[in-house]
């Protein structure tokens, strides 16, 4: 499944790449005229933390590669998991002409398709630009003190974890359900920060899903957590990609041990191969679309990022 969408996924870039490079000399004038002097809205679904970083670092080097080198600003529109921003760009409020995108949770191409929650946009019918991040950065965390660091612990032994984001009570969910085991999801916090607090108080073991880059949300507050090794990334919610700094993490989509419970899994973490996705809505002009994608993947290759 996941090699599928990759494929779909790199087809629709590189079909649209092949248009643009036939249709340049004209293309980039017009979409040129068009962006000159004016602004980018990107609408962030989580905007804060590690997330909101990344898309400012992106969006600082995409616009020198946009021709007409609009200005990218940033416009926090939180909500249902951070999926809720793409309602906004599916309505007939936002514009449709390549100056309204949007960054949400790594659910939004996947809820319509993975859950029944009720949606107002067609994953299918959105425009995609690019992609920050698909190897999957997220983990599930335990207090030092907390004796549980294998699957086999986690299948034996209780655990209680909790999250700012309802996201990972999904995850939470499936590894039960599939792989059997014994971690109870409290609850929401209103922050990572208060997750994490909560978990070096002792009211839980460990925290359902953060990440463990330098940009990371808890980072901010609990600088030297990973460091002291006050907590452990055990468990990383991704299909097939190991961790270069964290590399004896179990990979969820991996430790299924039957072919159904494999293929459930690649399809729970599916979200990961589009975690950090931009998109746009449907019916972007095409050059405009072909100019924002070219200036997104020029942008991940600066040197300068």
């Amino acid at each position: 499944m996941l090699a599928r969408v990759h494929k779909l996924f790199s087809t629709t870039i590189i079909s649209g790449l092949l248009v643009w490079v036939n249709s340049a000399p004209v293309a980039a004038e017009s979409v040129a005229e068009f962006y000159k002097g004016g602004s980018i809205v990107i609408h962030m679904g989580f905007p804060g933390g590690g997330f909101f970083e990344s898309a400012k670092l992106v969006g600082k080097h995409m616009q020198k590669h946009i021709p007409g080198n609009p200005k990218i600003v940033f416009q926090g529109r939180p909500g249902r998991l951070g999926t809720a921003v793409l309602d906004f760009l599916a309505s007939p409020w936002a514009l449709k002409d390549g100056t309204h995108l949007a960054m949400p949770g790594s659910l939004g191409p996947w809820m319509p398709l993975q859950t029944s929650v009720p949606v107002k946009y067609d994953p299918l019918q959105m425009s995609y630009i690019g992609n920050v991040n698909s190897a999957g950065d997220t983990f599930l965390f335990v207090r030092q003190d907390v004796n549980i660091r294998t699957l086999s612990d986690l299948v034996s032994k209780p655990l209680k974890v909790s999250n700012s984001r309802g996201a990972y009570r999904n995850f939470v969910a499936a590894l039960n359900n599939i792989l059997g085991t014994k971690i109870t999801y409290v609850g929401d916090y209103p922050s990572h920060r208060d997750a994490f607090a909560a978990m070096l108080r002792g009211e839980t073991g460990g925290v359902a899903g953060a990440g463990v880059t330098t940009g990371a949300e808890h980072r901010r507050y609990f600088p030297s957590l990973l460091k002291d090794l006050k907590v452990i990334p055990i468990l990383r919610y991704t299909a097939t990609t190991k961790s270069v700094e964290y590399p004896g993490a179990i990979l969820a989509g991996m430790a299924g041990t039957t072919e159904t419970q494999k293929q459930a899994l690649e399809i729970t973490f599916a979200s990961q191969v589009l975690d950090r996705p931009l998109m746009g809505p449907p019916g972007i002009p095409g050059p405009r679309l072909k100019a924002l994608q070219i200036a997104f993947m020029k942008a991940m290759q600066d040197p300068e990022l």
